[in-house]
């Protein structure tokens, strides 16, 4: 049933993202033809097509966590919510599709947005500096520098991937916990947001002030090799994981607790 909600999800939110996917995807074409007529091309034209693909770009930023928000807000707390929990499903499962799809169209943003930045840089003579950066980097670089690099860029994605999913969950929480009040729930939830905020920021600073603050003065005295160096780095991608994959996980279970016990759609 897990599959179903996510496809559902996914076909009822597709109509919003792909369009503006299309939109982007024109006009890095358009930009790209601008810029190889360059000196035949009107300064304010370029320009224009140039903000007009940035505000693309805002634009799918702002979608992402408006439909992150109305989606979760209006299929699970609204009218729909009636239908949605007749469903032979555990509310768990409704916040897990939520989230997995959530996290699908921040992935795709990302590359359709690195897709379309490509597209606006390419030119003749790009394949072959990638080619010789890539021919001269297996040269000069070790195999052991190579495997180290390669596991730095991992974590990376790993810690980004674990700070998303902890945003998206304490939102979704913040939604849930201003629910339970009779009036005012929207400006209930904003408040939630923020004092979830407060509290996460407040830990988080605290302790990293106690518990790393030897790790970032031994990351300022680094000049060393690169592998000291994403070992140190490794350290905070650790701790930063850590916190967020425990607060993912209380999120998680606090919005399943309320969904399932304390839900009110009066």
């Amino acid at each position: 049933m897990l599959g179903k909600l996510i496809k559902y999800e996914l076909s009822a939110t597709s109509r919003l993202f792909l369009p503006f996917y299309g939109a982007l995807i024109v006009f890095a074409l358009i930009n790209k033809i601008f810029f190889s007529f360059k000196s035949s091309m009107p300064d304010f034209i370029i320009e224009l097509t140039l903000s007009i693909y940035a505000i693309i770009i805002i634009s799918i930023v702002v979608l992402t966590f408006i439909v992150m928000i109305q989606r979760f807000y209006k299929n699970l707390l609204s009218d729909e919510g009636y239908l949605m929990f007749t469903l032979p499903v555990q509310s768990w499962q409704h916040i897990l599709s939520k989230l997995i799809v959530s996290i699908v169209w921040i992935i795709l943003s990302i590359v359709v947005t690195l897709f379309t930045i490509f597209i606006m840089a390419f030119n003749s003579q790009m394949i072959p500096a990638i080619l010789h950066f890539g021919k001269e980097f297996i040269i000069n670089v070790s195999p052991l520098d190579k495997a180290t690099l390669l596991m730095f860029l991992l974590r990376l994605c790993l810690t980004g991937l674990l700070s998303s999913t902890c945003t998206i969950l304490m939102i979704y929480t913040s939604i849930s916990v201003g629910h339970l009040f009779g009036k005012h729930r929207i400006l209930a939830s904003f408040g939630a947001f923020l004092g979830i905020s407060f509290i996460m920021q407040s830990a988080t600073s605290l302790f990293f002030v106690s518990f790393m603050n030897p790790i970032i003065n031994k990351l300022e005295a680094v000049e060393s090799t690169f592998t000291e160096f994403t070992d140190i780095m490794g350290t905070l991608f650790q701790a930063s994981d850590i916190i967020n994959l425990i607060l993912s996980i209380v999120f998680f279970i606090l919005t399943s607790f309320i969904l399932q016990r304390k839900l009110n759609l009066e």
